[in-house]
């Protein structure tokens, strides 16, 4: 199709060839993502050959995953201090702890 003289089937050939390309690649890189399995594994692969356009995608609908509602907000915050409280009792009876164990007591001679 790329060679017909009609510029519209030659575009559209050319089209097709880029996009079977763009296909052998991204079939490539699922490949490569399923064979790997540490996390670390999985950027690399994608980082070595991205999708321009897929990555553009991604970007656009990207949503952080940060609570981002009033209730979100609270849950978390409440989550935090729950969890900092909590830290901050086991640290206090780890310390009272140590600090109640009896020393020994060092003779010289």
């Amino acid at each position: 199709m790329r060679g017909n003289p009609d510029e519209l089937v030659a575009r559209r050939g050319a089209a097709a060839g880029a996009t079977v390309a763009r296909l052998a690649a991204l079939s490539a890189q699922q490949r490569a993502l399923a064979e790997t399995t540490s996390p670390l594994g999985r950027t690399v692969a994608i980082l070595r050959q991205p999708d321009v356009g897929l990555v553009r995608a991604t970007l656009r609908d990207y949503q952080p995953a940060v609570p981002t509602t009033a209730d979100g907000l609270v849950a978390g915050l409440l989550g935090f201090l729950a969890a900092w409280g909590g830290w901050r009792v086991m640290s206090d009876l780890g310390h009272r702890a140590v600090r109640r164990r009896p020393r020994a007591e060092t003779t010289t001679a």
